[in-house]
């Protein structure tokens, strides 16, 4: 293990950890190019997390300064996430909050470059400082949280297991007012979360039975709770396939073979890249690949593509 061992804490927060697709390093100047070319002037990489980092080589390099310097000082723990495939940092991650009286830390400061998007980097990377926290540091609690408008990450966060628990509205000024979800895991819920996440990563690991769904077309099929997600409730929706205006599309189906259809195809069709959950068994076929999925499960739909969903029983909805 890496590092001096800290007094405050049983091990030293700052320390190598190994996984199978991944390697988590203590940030350090060697990490500084291979970061920068990972996404370090990409604005959508950084859109939730600090908008300023890509606007120039300067702010990057006051962003990764500031980790470095947040790191020595033990405030908080930078980590560079490598790609044991290329052996290159393609993203990071901290370890922040550090309460070593209370036992509590947070996982945040997270970011990947757009080539590690959909690969289970993120997955198992979580999967490794949630263990390093509860296994290694004895924590009793990890926090998470995200921008409120970020449903992509309230998605990503829930599905790891991790409990929503409200939303901290004018919390931060990044730099406009933004109000911040909060979600947690404490240590009676470890087990069962480490269980889910070990399946979940065994799975993406497992070579494909059916058709070969490129991460283009599918980031994961898993089931989780939306209960945790405010706005992915579901909708008091009737009648056959049909858009409903209530900030979240609804496509309801009254009987089994109610079929939808959307061509995305063509220029200037103004879709986007959409994320749904089932309720009820449906059929996808997505630019001619199939795909049959249970309910509970959260499907992404790609931009630009030709689409149709099939329900396979009354009453299958699907929430976009």
């Amino acid at each position: 293990m890496d590092g001096a061992q800290t007094p405050d804490w049983p091990a030293a927060p700052a320390a190598t950890l190994e996984g199978d697709r991944v390697r988590l390093e203590p940030l350090a100047e060697a990490h500084r190019g291979d970061l920068e070319a990972a996404g370090g002037r990409d604005p959508e990489v950084w859109r939730w997390v600090d908008p300023g980092v890509p606007e120039s080589p300067a702010a990057f390099a006051g962003w990764f300064d500031g980790a470095l310097r947040e790191s020595a000082a033990g405030r908080e723990v930078a980590f560079a996430t490598i790609d044991r495939r290329t052996g290159r940092a393609v993203g990071s991650t901290r370890l922040l909050a550090l309460r070593p009286a209370d036992r509590v830390v947070e996982i945040g400061w997270t970011w990947l470059g757009r080539e590690a998007w959909r690969t289970g980097i993120n997955l198992e990377a979580k999967r490794l400082l949630l263990a390093h926290a509860f296994e290694t540091l004895g924590c009793r609690r990890v926090e998470l949280k995200t921008d409120a408008r970020n449903r992509r990450s309230r998605a990503a966060i829930a599905q790891l297991g991790a409990r929503f628990e409200g939303v901290f509205r004018k919390h931060r000024l990044v730099p406009v007012a933004r109000d911040t979800a909060w979600y947690a895991i404490v240590d009676d819920e470890w087990p069962t979360v480490r269980e889910r996440l070990d399946a979940r990563i065994e799975r993406r690991a497992a070579p494909p039975s059916g058709p070969a769904w490129s991460h283009a077309h599918l980031d994961a099929l898993e089931r989780f709770d939306i209960d945790g997600i405010p706005g992915l409730t579901w909708l008091p929706v009737r009648g056959r396939f049909g858009i409903l205006g209530f900030g979240t599309n609804a496509y309801a189906a009254a009987a089994a073979g109610d079929t939808v259809v959307e061509d995305h195809t063509e220029a200037g069709s103004g879709h986007e890249e959409l994320y749904v959950v089932l309720r009820g068994r449906a059929r996808f076929t997505i630019d001619g690949d199939d795909l049959d999925a249970p309910a509970g499960t959260l499907v992404h739909l790609p931009s630009g593509v030709r689409r149709t969903a099939v329900a396979e029983e009354p009453g299958t909805a699907v929430l976009a």
